[in-house]
């Protein structure tokens, strides 16, 4: 099922924005039980309300403290790797079912005479299941990735039939997944490849100007308009590729 697909990428990636939103949830829970400590603290010593007062103010403005910041730019750059991975494995996942389904599309030329070298040690290891594993024999035998879009436009086209269209928020996605790359691989340094790579990435809203040598450093605001830009991609292609089949 494509919806299945679809709620499994929602729950992760909403499982990310949880994740960037994790002090709130710390900050949260102290601050009850500071104000709980005011309501329990004596008339006799009530000056002490003052200064738990303080203590609460310092620990609302803990997100603001310089010396944290880092660590918290740190929290948001990899819930970019991960929200790139989550949103390749969903790519990946709808072009095995997308695959599978166009098998019964005599229309489909280029996939049904696609010539793929398979031993039978191979389709044994699948359980004698050629329809259900097309997808990942496509996959590894024509070398597909789907942390490109280069090659997820070109695999959905070619084998598929579905074009996608490089708008403005296919263009966020290209700029996340060039910072995945710089994230994981050059210590978050813009890089004259990711340059490169996006020299004709334009319009976009993400990033749209970079220094090469300087940090790439995402905001929370930043992590969610890429959550929601691979949201509606995947959204718009479940729709191109039969709804919820």
């Amino acid at each position: 099922m494509y919806s299945d697909i679809v709620t499994t990428f929602a729950q992760n990636a909403h499982e990310v924005e949880q994740l960037i939103d994790f002090d709130r949830d710390v900050v949260t829970i102290m601050i009850q039980s500071l104000e709980s400590l005011k309501s329990d603290v004596p008339p006799q010593v009530h000056s002490l309300n003052g200064r738990i007062d303080r203590v609460i103010q310092i620990i609302t403005n803990i997100r603001d403290n310089e010396s944290l910041k880092s660590k918290y730019e740190t929290v948001c750059n990899q819930a970019v790797v991960l929200l790139v991975s989550y949103f390749s494995s969903a790519l990946g996942e709808l072009f095995r079912k997308a695959v599978s389904d166009a098998l019964e599309n005599e229309e489909n030329k280029i996939l049904l005479d696609e010539e793929i070298k398979i031993t039978f040690r191979e389709i044994k290891e699948r359980n004698w299941n050629i329809k259900g594993s097309a997808g990942d024999l496509v996959i590894a035998k024509k070398d597909l990735t789907f942390q490109d879009m280069q090659s997820t436009v070109r695999a959905f086209e070619a084998y598929v039939g579905v074009q996608i269209e490089k708008d403005a928020r296919t263009h966020n996605i290209i700029l996340g997944q060039a910072a995945r790359h710089v994230i994981v691989h050059a210590g978050a340094q813009v890089t004259d490849r990711m340059l490169k790579q996006l020299v004709r990435v334009e319009p976009r809203s993400l990033k749209p100007y970079l220094v090469v040598g300087t940090p790439v450093v995402f905001t929370k605001q930043e992590v969610l308009l890429l959550k929601s830009e691979m949201s509606a991609f995947i959204d718009s292609l479940v729709g191109r590729l039969g709804g919820a089949k």
